[in-house]
């Protein structure tokens, strides 16, 4: 067999001799052994001290060094007790060669499986489903009502005949299971592992409840959905996980505050009472932010470390995770015939990285202590009092893997913190019976407030966990962990004991609460406070006046809605009339005529061949609702969804016209949402009769979803910029040579044209004129859309027709009634940045900033331009105003730009907001400032989706002065309960440039009234809309 280099394999796999490397996919004895030494003697549990490389960026090859012994010292090898531990994931390989002996096995229910599948092979599931009845002999050996459960149990597939989900027949085709269960094997053969599959792709959807019942039938449940919910499937692993009598359950999985359930809670808490100890993993995004069930009571919650000691730049953090173990770079088993990613050449094992990694190591080391005698409750105290302090961490070595490396550092490397340290069984093992205290509950504990009063309270339960305390003073401090002007005052803490005994004495396993007061003291009135949303403090505890421990512990100040709430800058809107039942609100968000202090909304709901349209119609400060008109379209009403909703004057008689963008899907495969698209423009009068339904599709360009207007004739017509094919009119000999219009055609940056709808609402372009070719429509004011003039960007090339260049001269041109007009403003890019081309270029909208009726403030064009760069050009065509700039991640070694969300302007600000793998950054273009916050991700949602999840708003400032840039979440966004505004303020002296969520707009609504999808802009301003019913309250967004 052909044998690795030694030292390229030491650095590679920190491995101190070099293995043979597999070269067919039979299996031999000897690489069963080598991939044995592969695994157990990995870092993780004998770090000697080599670098490992790790996958940072694709461009470049990094390798993080190591520090000796930085690994969770495990004790030598004992025969203990067997303690079964269950890994509740994508399932597991069976046929791992690793695994082999270390899988849970019951001889008769293996038996009854190879006959059940064997049967199955021959006559298929429906001849053998009578073999899966609990009655049968042998299928249920250890009466747990779960039929021929060999190994464990897959919850991925339909009931059995007694109405139990699941198969005893499963693998792992995704293989993080398999992965995660090697981990735990690693540590002992005194573990037993319990493969329980929930997962069988990547899952992303939210979670829907049910009741919980241990019972394995699905009798008492009602049966899992037709399209099955995470929580349901990880609920119903854990209900098995009590059956199978389970000692220890890892979950390398986990979902985000704002789709936490109670089934979940239900669930994990039941294991919990029966024993059963629960690992689970922090979460790979960087952030502070709470992942369930890692931030569940009692739960053991695993953040991720790397070779020299210190965390890792993608793990997770903060006072909610309890220790950390290695996760960086870890080899374990794959499924037994898949190839290796990272050890080109092996099969049946391969190296991953993330918190799903570090959880199992703890998960085993749990295992092992509980197989070497240690009660369950002593576990958590031992691990947290035995771990060791976290290590700095060492710079990444830059270079190929058969040099030194040069050694790297951050811009600005991040300050990670947990709760304990790093694991370490050999001093968990020994360490003594002694007092812990801490905080009892790791949620973020909720302060309501009124926005009137100055005085805010809250309490959390801290708990001894070991050792009692007896005849010894018990006290608390409490402490902003970063102090701020903006900050309230800390007035007064209190201990208070739940069981009658005082604070003298602290039994184990005992809870105590601790009260906090608070005053606001930043403004004379409570409603004009800086007050964050998000406070995090540090908690001292002390016994007989010497520290004990110290923890940190967060609280969240928001607001609360209610049909009566009245405060200042909040508006009720009386609702009058009656919408037909099922009909949806959607505000009429693009308003282009002179009442802008008006916005109304569209109620709409599908029908079987058409859809009810209602109109809310906002009139002398109440909301008028018209009746019901039921507007047909057949059958396909199914594949539609209302996009845009227009007021505005199309035909010039003075009076508004109502329009909504239905668009209707094509077939693409079943799949709704996909593919081309017919845009269907109704236009209705105020009381919603229909005066015009046009239907558009043309397959040589589809309408762009961010179109605007131009004056056609008479009336206004839709325009956009669009990759399409040409537009000929009036035909010669050689445009029968083109392209048949059916087939798809193969377009490029010269096919980007200006498409317009003619008086028929048939397709029509706007022709060039001298060379400049219209590029980009520039983002419109109010006045403009209203004339039908659009500002365009041109482009002409500074090359010949033959060989054209990369480069062009840009400029700012008018176009109206489908002709460009001959005058043109050139824009002159940055002299310090070549080779700018806004030609195809992500585009988007400046939000204004200034005290106008206009929403938006000019074009802003983003992209990667250089190494982990963005670059933004900002364009205003009313001042001719032009920002070129190139912005970097402040984090650019462990970080990395994924695009610009945002960009603002008025006449004295501009900036941007910059959202990274990480975090939320805003870029003052002006001073060159930048404010950071955590973008609190969550990894089940894609890159696109965690930004297009922040809107980008402003918010007025009580001085009158330009306004604030802000982003938003909503509340049915699943990153927070309630509504959240993100804002880069400068406190104190200026210099101090943080990220705020402002506790007077953390706007929550659990009474009967439910938030809009976004904010409202009427008149120069945002506004939230909260929906009760038979009123609107309405806020202005005011900081």
């Amino acid at each position: 067999m052909k044998t690795l280099n030694k030292n390229i394999l030491k650095n590679f796999l920190s491995l101190t001799a070099a293995v043979s490397l597999i070269t067919s996919v039979g299996h031999t004895q000897e690489s069963s052994t080598n991939i044995e030494k592969m695994i157990t003697e990995s870092w993780g549990i004998k770090n000697v001290g080599a670098s490992v490389v790790f996958d940072l960026d694709p461009k470049q090859t990094y390798r993080l060094q190591g520090r000796k012994n930085q690994d969770i010292h495990l004790m030598a090898p004992v025969q203990g007790k067997k303690v079964r531990v269950a890994v509740i994931d994508t399932g597991v390989d069976m046929d791992s060669l690793f695994l082999q002996g270390r899988i849970s096995y019951k001889q008769s229910e293996c038996e009854a499986l190879q006959k059940y599948e064997q049967c199955v092979t021959e006559n298929g599931k429906g001849g053998c489903s009578d073999m899966l009845s609990t009655e049968a002999e042998g299928v249920d050996q250890d009466k747990n009502g779960y039929p021929m459960d060999c190994h464990g149990w897959s919850i991925l597939a339909d009931p059995t005949v007694q109405n139990v989900i699941g198969s005893p027949s499963f693998g792992d085709d995704i293989g993080h299971g398999t992965h995660v269960a090697g981990v735990i094997a690693s540590i002992s053969k005194n573990i037993e592992i319990v493969p329980i599959q929930v997962i069988g792709s990547a899952p992303n959807q939210p979670i829907k409840p049910f009741s919980i019942d241990l019972s394995p039938s699905e009798d008492v449940r009602g049966g899992i959905s037709a399209d099955p919910y995470l929580s349901e499937m990880i609920a119903r692993g854990i209900i098995y996980a009590i059956h199978a009598k389970v000692d220890v359950i890892n979950l390398s999985i986990g979902w985000p505050q704002g789709q936490d359930t109670e089934i979940m809670r239900a669930a994990i808490e039941e294991a919990q009472k029966q024993g059963i100890i629960i690992v689970a993993a922090a979460g790979n995004d960087s952030t502070t932010a709470l992942l369930r069930p890692c931030q569940y009571k009692n739960v053991i919650c695993v953040a991720a470390h790397k070779p020299d000691g210190s965390l890792a730049s993608f793990s997770n953090y903060g006072f909610g995770v309890d220790i950390a173990a290695p996760g960086v770079s870890i080899i374990s088993a794959i499924p037994a015939y898949n190839r290796s990613v990272r050890l080109p050449g092996f099969i049946g094992v391969d190296i991953l990285s993330g918190t799903s990694q570090a959880s199992p190591f703890v998960a085993g080391v749990v295992a092992e202590m509980l197989s070497r005698g240690i009660k369950s409750e002593e576990i958590y105290p031992r691990l947290i009092l035995g771990a060791r302090p976290i290590e700095k961490e060492l710079p990444a070595l830059v270079g190929p893997i058969q040099t030194a490396g040069i050694p790297t550092v951050s811009k600005e490397p991040y300050t990670k913190y947990i709760l304990s340290g790093l694991m370490d069984m050999t001093n968990s093992m020994n360490v003594k019976a002694q007092p812990l205290v801490l905080n009892a509950n790791k949620e973020i504990q909720v302060i309501k407030w009124d926005r009137a009063t100055d005085k805010l309270h809250f309490d959390f339960p801290i708990k001894n966990f070991w050792a009692p305390i007896k005849g010894q003073k018990v006290e608390v401090k409490v402490a902003f962990k970063e102090p701020m002007s903006i900050l309230p005052t800390i007035e007064n803490v209190q201990l208070t004991s739940l069981v009658g005994s005082d604070n003298n004495n602290f039994a184990m396993q005992e809870e105590k609460v601790v009260g906090v007061d608070l005053r606001i003291t930043d403004a004379k009135d409570p409603a004009d406070s800086q007050l964050p949303s998000d406070l995090l403090f540090t908690v001292q505890v002390l016994v007989d006046g010497k520290l004990h421990r110290t923890f940190d512990m967060r609280a969240e100040v928001s607001v609360e809605i209610a049909k009566d709430y009245k405060a200042n800058g909040v508006t009720s809107l009386p609702i009058s009339g009656k919408l037909e039942r099922g009909m949806k609100k959607f505000i009429v968000d693009e308003i282009y005529d002179n009442n802008q202090d008006a916005r109304d909304y569209f109620a709409l709901v599908q029908n079987e061949t058409s859809f009810s349209i209602s109109l809310m119609k906002y009139e002398n400060g109440k909301y008028n609702i018209t009746p019901a008109k039921e507007v047909p379209f057949g059958e396909n009403i199914k594949k539609t969804q209302p996009y845009s909703r227009i007021r505005i004057d199309i035909d010039g008689d003075g009076k508004s016209e109502y329009v909504l963008g239905l668009q209707e899907f094509k077939d693409a495969g079943g799949m709704f949402n996909l593919g081309d698209y017919t845009m269907h423009f109704y236009i209705f009068d105020d009381q919603m009769k229909l005066k015009k339904h046009a239907a558009f599709y043309d397959n040589r360009a589809l309408i762009s979803l961010d179109f605007t207007w131009m004056k056609v004739g008479k009336e206004l017509r839709p325009a956009w910029i669009a990759l399409g094919k040409k537009v000929v009119k009036k035909y010669d000999v050689t445009d029968l040579w083109q392209t048949n219009e059916d087939e798809t055609p193969k377009l490029g940056e010269d096919d980007i044209r200006l498409y317009y709808l003619d008086e028929n609402y048939k397709l029509a372009t706007v022709d060039s004129v001298d060379g400049s070719k219209i590029v980009d429509i520039l983002q419109p004011r109010i006045e403009n859309v209203k004339q039908g003039i659009l500002p365009v960007l041109l482009a002409k090339n500074l090359g010949t027709e033959t060989k054209p260049s990369y480069l062009n001269n840009f400029s700012i041109g008018w176009v109206t009634a489908g002709k460009l007009a001959e005058t043109k403003t050139a824009l002159k890019m940055s002299t310090t940045m070549n080779y700018r081309n806004l030609v195809d270029t992500k585009k988007d909208k400046s939000v204004s900033l200034s005290q106008t009726s206009d929403e938006f403030l000019g074009t802003f064009w983003f992209g990667f331009d250089a190494h982990q760069k963005q670059r933004v050009t900002m364009v205003d065509y009313k001042t001719n105003s032009l920002v070129d700039m190139m912005l970097s991640d402040e984090r650019s070694l462990f970080d990395a730009p994924l695009r610009v969300r945002a960009a603002y302007s008025s006449a004295t600000k501009k900036g941007v907001f910059l959202i990274t793998n990480t975090e939320i950054e805003y870029h003052d273009l002006i001073d060159s400032s930048v404010a950071r916050s955590s973008l609190n991700k969550y990894t089940f949602f894609g890159d696109d989706l965690i930004v297009d999840l922040q809107f980008p708003v402003s918010i007025a400032q009580k001085n009158g002065k330009d306004k604030i840039p802000a982003l938003f979440t909503t509340e049915g966004s699943g990153l927070s309960k309630g509504v959240r505004f993100l804002i880069p303020t400068k406190i104190g002296n200026g210099k101090n440039y943080k990220m705020i969520s402002p506790a007077r707009l953390r706007l929550t609504s659990p009474q009967g009234c439910k938030a809009t999808d976004a904010p409202v802009y009427i008149n120069g301003g945002y506004n939230m809309d909260y929906d009760c019913g038979d009123q609107m309250l309405r806020f202005k967004l005011v900081y």
